[in-house]
């Protein structure tokens, strides 16, 4: 017997086929992934009904769809969008007593996470192949959150985050502050983090602490002056000054219903504080799509590049790293029971490893071979470029790395530093670092292992 969860799942996971594929339905295939150096992001506008959650999934489920049709890879959905936030326009809020005409009980519609929602939009995520920003009413242990979480593509529960600063009108009447610590994770897109609606007269400087490259942004915002605020205010003060970019999904009115000051205007915002694209409307379903470009920020390990380095020459090497040294950190298309068995392992492992070995191996290797400022980008992206292949490889291989194939990826890093090194005493002496097999030189160490670490 199919239980209502898995019919709406299975139901909406044909309609977002449908989308996808290029249906009959609004918004037909768009352009596809912008290459290279940027990625897509769609904020979604929309108006969820007050408590009608089964009725806001399949809304959400085909405008996410739409937005993955038109490349989006990482899409971002309004405050308590599956539950609904308020209606200032028809006077109805939640409450954790609803004892007063208009007010709704907030028990009746709260969930877990994971719950029924992070299960549903989960598997949407995967389906789609996105990072999904899924804002939700959730209910632990007698309090209630202002929630938001984030799903990886592979379906997986990434982040976490309860608001931390809440709106006295809206959920300050039925919400718990949360208390945990600022949401990010790195992604091949960069540091993605976490901010719903009014935490933003708090938390952008600890996201900026966190090192966040693109912050998804929830928010059912209220008050005059909206299009200043977005265009103006928010930009200027709080992304400018953090360095981030962000995705700011609003809520909509509903057609034909009264509206209130503070729907629409959902955008895309620039690190610089451009706005790259606006809401045309402020009523019904919009999508907001925009190309961000990738913060390259891990080409120096730390303490590199030296304080007295040429700002010329670490210019010119940070640009000629970037043009020619690319790593595919693409999930792998592998049909096998590796594959099926651990979804997202090359995504998960590469991110280990890059945190884990990485830096400590290109400086290992730069005293070793005594490296210039010049060459230490070069053998860091080299040595990326090695993790990703071999973790292919690994994929591909159903779970091991055939000998051939390990001296194939290693003779490749070898061609690649001979061509970087200028000189034949610093070959030799890389040489000498990568055949180190105790450990000594290299602190790369899975450059020896049988096969990568599981994460």
């Amino acid at each position: 017997m199919i239980g209502e969860e898995d019919w709406l799942v299975r139901s909406d996971v044909r309609l977002l086929a449908a989308l996808v594929l290029g249906g009959s339905f609004a918004f037909a295939r768009g352009p596809g992934p912008v290459p290279g150096g940027q990625v897509r992001v769609a904020a979604v506008q929309c108006y969820s009904r007050m408590g009608q959650v089964r009725h806001n999934r399949q809304l959400l489920a085909k405008l996410i769809g739409q937005a993955a049709g038109r490349g989006a890879k990482i899409v971002v959905l309004p405050e308590c969008a599956v539950q609904g936030y308020m209606d200032p326009g028809r006077d109805r809020v939640w409450s954790a007593k609803a004892d007063e005409e208009g007010e709704l009980a907030v028990q009746a519609a709260a969930e877990c996470v994971p719950g029924p929602s992070t299960h549903y939009f989960a598997q949407v995520a995967k389906r789609c192949g996105v990072y999904l920003a899924v804002p939700l009413i959730e209910g632990s242990d007698g309090r209630f959150y202002n929630a938001q979480v984030l799903l990886g593509p592979d379906g997986k529960l990434l982040l976490h985050h309860r608001k931390t600063h809440l709106w006295p009108p809206g959920d300050g009447l039925w919400a718990s502050p949360g208390k945990k610590p600022p949401q990010a994770v790195t992604t091949p897109y960069g540091r993605l983090g976490l901010m719903i609606c009014y935490e933003v007269h708090r938390l952008p400087k600890a996201l900026k602490e966190a090192q966040v490259d693109i912050v998804l942004y929830s928010v059912g915002w209220y008050g005059p002056n909206t299009e200043i605020w977005y265009t103006d205010i928010f930009p200027r003060r709080y992304v400018v000054p953090n360095g981030f970019a962000v995705v700011a999904a609003n809520w909509s009115a509903d057609r034909g219903a009264p509206g209130w000051e503070g729907h629409g205007y959902s955008c895309v915002i620039g690190r610089d504080g451009k706005v790259l694209a606006m809401a045309r409307s402020t009523r019904g379903a919009e999508l907001v799509l925009a190309d961000v470009p990738i913060r390259h920020r891990a080409l120096w390990p730390p303490g590199y590049p030296p304080a007295d380095a040429d700002p010329g020459q670490v210019r010119s090497a940070e640009a000629r790293v970037l043009k020619h040294y690319v790593a595919n950190t693409a999930p792998v298309d592998a049909d096998n029971a590796f594959a099926a068995a651990n979804p997202g392992y090359k995504e998960r492992a590469g991110l280990l490893y890059e945190r884990e070995y990485l830096d400590a191996a290109v400086l290992g290797l730069a005293k070793h071979a005594d490296l210039s400022v010049y060459h230490v980008p070069a053998a860091k992206a080299i040595l990326r470029m090695y993790i990703y292949e071999r973790l292919d490889a690994h994929v591909r291989g159903n779970g091991a790395v055939a000998g051939k194939e390990q001296r194939r990826l290693l003779g490749l890093m070898d061609e690649r530093f001979q061509a970087e090194l200028d000189d034949n005493e610093r070959h030799a002496k890389y040489l000498e670092w990568r055949k180190d097999a105790s450990g000594a030189h290299n602190s790369l160490r899975f450059l020896m292992a049988a096969q990568p670490a599981t994460p």
